[in-house]
């Protein structure tokens, strides 16, 4: 946008800052300042010394990685609303990778949302950082989101290697820097992407657990245990509600095996439909759906207090 004063985070590189995996950061949840941003221990604002908040991931990425989560973004009532009634529609897809290929598939699809659409990929590494393209910005920042205010902020894969302890810090960083209403989905994925865990969140907090997956490549829905996201990966045990959740969506699988012959699609609406016949309110679709999604509010999935 024409006179849009940047951030100093996307006119040039810093260092990596904190918020590493099994660092101190990671121990607790941030303190908010006054403004409600999460502070440091000087008091300052993360990012504000300019050093992007994060570690650098593998990143491994591919073609149409993401390309369910991005289908339900786009169709999803509140993404689609919040999307639509900002008064700047910036996006940021956080930790792209090593390539910037599902930022602008991202850009794409979001641009039937909203044709103006601004989406900005940040990369914590700076060999990573690319030039701008298909009206797609790239630049480098971490969970300070490089300073910008965007409505809509997607991390995938990017909590995965960090220890269950830093997901709060690193999501409450996020969400303090989202504009007014924005929303954060942040998720893991297998690296074909036919396996897809995320959740999304306000700043609230989370809203919703949703898991979505290839019809023809996953035997039962419990088989999505290893890509659950990093706040719910390893709570998968007796007593915790998502062992609960899978071991209840794995039984209604089996009672709905008399219409496996008309294909698993079929086969999993009879299980949704199972699983809230026995009270679990799992969020029924009204389209027509090429992958099996199982979507739940949050507090049907969230751990359990030791």
């Amino acid at each position: 946008m024409a006179g849009r004063a940047e951030p100093d985070e996307l006119r040039g590189p810093g260092s990596v800052g904190s918020l590493a995996p099994g660092g101190p950061a990671g121990a607790s949840r941030r303190p908010l300042g006054t403004s409600g941003r999460p502070v440091d221990a000087s008091g300052k604002a993360p990012g504000a010394s300019g050093r992007p908040l994060g570690a650098i991931t593998r990143g491994t990425t591919g073609i149409n990685r993401l390309r369910r989560s991005d289908r339900w973004l786009i169709h999803d009532d509140l993404v689609r609303t919040r999307v639509r009634d900002a008064d700047d529609p910036l996006v940021v897809d956080l930790g792209y990778g090593a390539s910037p290929v599902t930022t602008l598939e991202l850009a794409a699809r979001l641009r039937r949302v909203r044709h103006d659409v601004r989406v900005v990929g940040l990369e914590i590494d700076p060999e990573r950082v690319v030039p701008g393209r298909d009206g797609v910005r790239f630049a480098r920042g971490g969970f300070e989101l490089a300073g910008l205010r965007p409505v809509l902020v997607r991390a995938f894969n990017v909590l995965r290697q960090y220890p269950e302890e830093a997901v709060a810090s690193a999501w409450d960083t996020v969400l303090g820097g989202l504009a007014p209403g924005g929303l954060l989905l942040e998720g893991t994925c297998d690296e074909l992407g036919r396996r897809c865990a995320w959740v999304l969140l306000d700043r609230s907090g989370p809203l919703s657990l949703t898991l979505a997956w290839d019809p023809f490549t996953v035997e039962r829905p419990s088989d999505l245990a290893e890509r659950l996201p990093k706040a719910l990966i390893h709570r998968n045990v007796p007593g915790e509600p998502i062992h609960t959740l899978l071991t209840a969506a794995d039984r209604a699988w089996a009672h709905a095996a008399p219409l496996a012959p008309y294909g698993p699609r079929t086969r999993w609406r009879r299980t949704a439909e199972i699983l809230r016949e026995n009270g679990f309110p799992v969020r029924p679709y009204r389209r027509r759906m090429r992958d099996c999604v199982l979507s739940v509010p949050w507090h049907v999935v969230a751990p359990a207090k030791a």
